[in-house]
């Protein structure tokens, strides 16, 4: 490992072991095993930018403030990193820390298909189940017009996709509300329902392509000859 390296990666154990500083650890792993350059740890290890969401939804008839951010980590592979592209999620536990994480996972996805995006992750610190369809609805309209007023939506800026806790009629209600203020809004959107300019089976496409890297996996590893597979159910999204 370099020097400067070596010295962000001893900083990094001294903090409390967060999600965050975990990736972080593992990415000065990486750095070291790859003699990657200072720059490009510099790069991978920071966000291109950390944007607070403030919103004012009507919940139980009264004004509300709700927090979001939406995070955009810039590609390195690539001279121009755009657009950035990752889901919006609405769960209780959403952080802005879990988010870097995220966005940078998409910005790796990316890399590693070779397709010349950033990446980008977002959410509301909510739980979708506790609100009616109508204010979760108006949750969702001040979410988009809070980003276009901050600039973060757009084709060649920022698509944005379902994550966990968002389905394919809340990315209706985004494009639906984006469509008020900018032309070509669905453009900007990913995992729309088929009848709105989505693609079909694009709900079953997570699922589907884990099925196959299991599938992969066993064959390569030929975990059916002599020793017993076992399996492990993480999560309640799509998949």
């Amino acid at each position: 490992m370099n020097e400067a390296t070596a010295i962000k990666s001893e900083n990094i154990d001294k903090k409390e072991n967060t999600m965050l500083q975990e990736h972080l650890r593992r990415l000065a792993r990486w750095c070291e095993i790859s003699h990657m350059p200072n720059w490009l740890y510099d790069e991978l290890s920071t966000s291109k930018g950390v944007y607070p969401l403030l919103i004012r939804p009507t919940i139980k008839g009264k004004k509300t403030i709700k927090r979001g951010w939406r995070v955009h980590h810039k590609n390195p592979h690539f001279k121009h990193s755009f657009p950035y592209g990752g889901g919006m999620r609405y769960h209780p536990n959403v952080t802005p820390e879990i988010l870097e994480v995220l966005a940078m996972d998409m910005t790796d996805k990316s890399a590693f298909y070779d397709i010349p995006f950033g990446g980008a992750k977002g959410g509301i610190a909510i739980d979708p189940h506790d609100y009616t369809k109508l204010e979760l609805k108006d949750i969702t309209e001040q979410l988009v017009y809070e980003m276009i007023d901050l600039g973060l939506i757009g084709s060649s800026r920022d698509k944005i996709g379902p994550d966990m806790g968002v389905d394919e009629e809340i990315i209706a209600w985004m494009v639906n509300s984006a469509g008020n203020l900018m032309d070509e809004a669905f453009k900007s959107f990913t995992g729309k329902p088929w009848d709105k300019q989505g693609l079909p089976g694009r709900t079953e496409a997570t699922a589907r392509g884990g099925l196959i890297i299991i599938q992969e996996y066993i064959r390569l590893a030929k975990l059916f000859s002599d020793r017993k597979a076992t399996l492990a159910i993480q999560g309640f999204g799509n998949v």
